[in-house]
């Protein structure tokens, strides 16, 4: 098993995919090594998922063996009723709902509807939530935590952007992350969401399409822009529904070890 004591000075890289195999999911990766001024993103530290209810005996060795004790579950109660996690009784799920009821806070059926729509719900009506799941990441110390919900894309994605560009992470770090997730949702994953849906009779249009598998950069850029000029920062969106200083300063401690090349 990796070691997993805090390691403050870590090697700075650009992540690919910090795409993990772990059966039963399809979206589990790495959030580390992203530039944050003289710090990065410690190694090992914060990871990202899709849902955990198909994890078989060696997945739930393997997530073991990252160190993780401590998974947020960002679905709603009937997403975890009808999907409970399946992990070793020795990891803490704390249950963070982003929405209360449904699974979205939008209804899919509407053909209205868009990603972006979904967005800006999620950002204008739901600003407690996500920033209670970043406080979550802020406390989580050193430890190795896990934050996910169902296809760890939407929920998952604003919940990593915010928690990332408040410690300084560089934008387009934050984007890229976030952006990687379609290719993972790609194939069976979408398949078998899509089919689902259709089974529970919601008519499949484009935009919905988009909402269920897409991870576009120019909608996070957007969302970003949103929180830039209408709060200043996504630290401050943060800060107007709940964190305190505090908060953001333990975040940091959490997330950000010195950067390769840096000195005192």
């Amino acid at each position: 098993m990796r070691d997993h004591a805090r390691r403050d000075d870590i090697m700075t890289h650009t992540i690919p995919s910090g795409h993990l195999l772990i059966e039963g999911t399809y979206n589990f990766r790495e959030v580390g090594g992203y530039r944050a001024g003289d710090s990065a993103v410690r190694a090992g530290k914060l990871y990202r998922s899709d849902a955990l209810h198909e994890l078989t005996s060696s997945a739930r060795e393997a997530i073991t063996g990252l160190g993780i004790r401590r998974v947020v579950d960002l679905r709603s109660d009937d997403e975890v009723a009808e999907s409970p996690s399946l992990l070793h009784d020795e990891i803490v799920i704390v249950h963070s709902p982003i929405f209360t009821g449904a699974a979205q806070p939008v209804a899919l059926s509407d053909e209205a509807v868009d990603l972006a729509r979904v967005y800006d719900v999620m950002v204008d009506t739901y600003g407690v939530q996500l920033a209670s799941a970043v406080r979550l990441i802020a406390r989580s110390g050193d430890e190795p935590v896990l934050v996910h919900c169902t296809a760890g894309k939407d929920r998952t994605g604003l919940v990593v952007a915010l928690a990332l560009l408040a410690v300084g992470v560089d934008r387009d770090e934050v984007v890229a992350d976030y952006e990687q997730t379609a290719q993972h949702l790609a194939g069976a994953w979408a398949e078998r969401m899509i089919e689902k849906m259709q089974t529970a009779g919601v008519p499949i249009t484009a935009s919905l399409e988009q909402i269920v598998t897409a991870s576009p950069a120019a909608e996070l850029e957007r969302v970003i822009d949103r929180w830039e000029f209408e709060w200043g920062s996504a630290s401050a969106y943060l800060r107007a529904h709940g964190l305190t200083d505090d908060d953001i300063t333990a975040l940091a401690a959490a997330l950000l070890g010195r950067a390769s090349g840096t000195t005192d």
